[in-house]
């Protein structure tokens, strides 16, 4: 899958806007997810950033041709992953440089 690889990211300067969703696909593979809003429709994929992890991006299409408008890093969605992170990250245990356990299990 394109968007596995490292600095995914990068492929966004690819896009021009205009193209078709095939021709998009072909740039960044299968999305993650498709969803019609406001007359649009919107793809998501996540791409690797370097230093920064998985970001979700969305893919703005117009619904009647399926041509690329715009395309932007989802932030909402992007923090929303960091807290689940943060919150998974803040229950566990580590003794020295390991993970041991979840908080609350018997030490």
């Amino acid at each position: 899958m394109k968007t596995m690889s490292l600095n995914s990211v990068e492929f966004t300067g690819k896009l021009r806007p205009g193209m078709t969703y095939t021709e998009v696909e072909s740039v960044l593979g299968k999305p993650k997810s498709t969803r019609i809003g406001n007359d649009k429709w919107i793809a998501g994929w996540n791409l690797q950033e370097m230093c920064k992890g998985y970001i979700p991006y969305d893919m703005v299409f117009n619904s009647n041709d399926q041509t690329i408008i715009s395309w932007f890093e989802n932030t909402k969605a992007y923090e929303a992953q960091q807290e689940q992170l943060k919150m998974v990250g803040d229950g566990c245990i580590y003794l020295g440089n390991y993970k041991y356990a979840f908080a609350g299990a018997p030490e």
